[in-house]
Formats: structure tokens, C-alpha cells, sequence
């Protein structure tokens, strides 16, 4: 907390911008979490935001992948831990209209796709936070199924529930 014992961990946009976003309408780096020591948050090069993880050294702080909102809100991951995998929501494409559920090894890289999904507030037009909860074993969170981002929803068109997964396609499913 003091000017003298702050550092630069690693400027991963060279310049005056820094490393939050050109684009006028994003916003700065941000959504921080700690997952079992490592750090996860998003950061811009130029005008795309992207989500890293690190450890606090230059060395091992690295992309993870593209970040994107939804419908042109800013990225809203929620990173949760659950069993080994670290899960977080990203969309597609900046003015998609739904997120999709990934998970990745704590330890690597590889992304896995579990389902899109419309997830978190029900007003498009207002990008709400996102929450995602593991407990015994699952992960929960509020949402609705999707089939493609131009498709009406699959169940209970209009409507959030409460999700359950497991890590898997199959597993992801709302409780009634």
C-alpha cells in the first residue's frame, strides 16, 4: 500500500494507454479475482480485451484468451474454482447477445466449451454483474439455455433459473 513497496508487475500494452481499452466505450482493466493464488482479471492490447492470468511475476503473466461482453458491455467472467478447473463466461463476439460457459485446468491453457447460455441479469440493455458460486462440487449460477445466439431461448423463454453444472454440457442444467 505505499508508494515505495508498489511495482510494475508487467506492462502487457507498451505505451500511454496502458493496458486498458482504445475503444472509447470499454472500460479499464479490471475484474479481478484470486483463484487458489492466481490472478485473473481482463486487460486491453489496443482495442481488444482479453482475459490473463498470473502470478504475480512478468514471466507468468500471459493471455488466456479473447474477452468479450455481452451485447457490447464490458467482459464479466465471474472466475470460480471448482475441482481443479477454474470456469468463467465469455461471449463470442463483442455484440453477441449471450455468454458461454467455459472451464480451463488451473495448471493450463486449454479452454473447453460447456454451454451457451444467456447468463446473469434478464435486461439486455443494462450489463449487469454476473455471479457464478461452486458449492459441493457444482458450480450454480442464474441463466437461460440457448441454442445459438440468433435462436429464442430452449427453455422457459423470458425467464432466468437457477443453473447447476458439473463441468460438462450434459451436466449444465437448470433446477426446477
Amino acid at each position: 500500500g505505499t508508494t515505495h513497496g508498489t511495482t510494475l508487475v508487467k506492462d502487457m500494452n507498451p505505451g500511454p494507454g496502458g493496458s486498458n481499452n482504445t475503444d472509447v466505450f470499454s472500460g479499464p482493466m479490471g475484474q479481478f479475482a484470486n483463484v487458489k493464488g492466481m490472478l485473473y482479471f481482463i486487460a486491453a492490447k489496443g482495442s481488444q480485451d482479453y482475459i490473463y492470468r498470473g502470478n504475480g511475476t512478468a514471466q507468468d503473466t500471459f493471455i488466456v484468451s479473447k474477452a468479450a461482453g455481452r451485447n457490447g458491455d464490458d467482459p464479466k467472467p465471474a472466475f470460480t474454482y471448482r475441482n481443479g478447473y477454474v470456469y468463467f463466461f465469455n461471449s463470442d463476439w463483442k455484440y453477441n447477445e449471450q455468454y458461454t460457459l467455459y472451464r480451463m485446468p488451473y495448471t493450463g491453457k486449454v479452454i473447453t466449451h460447456i454451454e451457451d447460455l444467456q447468463a446473469g441479469w434478464q435486461n439486455e440493455c443494462v450489463g449487469g454483474e454476473i455471479e457464478m458460486l461452486a458449492l459441493n462440487g457444482a458450480i450454480y449460477f442464474s441463466g437461460q439455455f440457448q441454442e445459438q445466439p440468433w435462436d429464442e431461448p430452449v427453455r422457459k423463454p423470458g425467464g432466468y433459473e437457477l443453473i447447476r453444472s458439473d463441468g460438462t454440457e450434459q451436466g449444465t442444467v437448470s433446477i426446477h
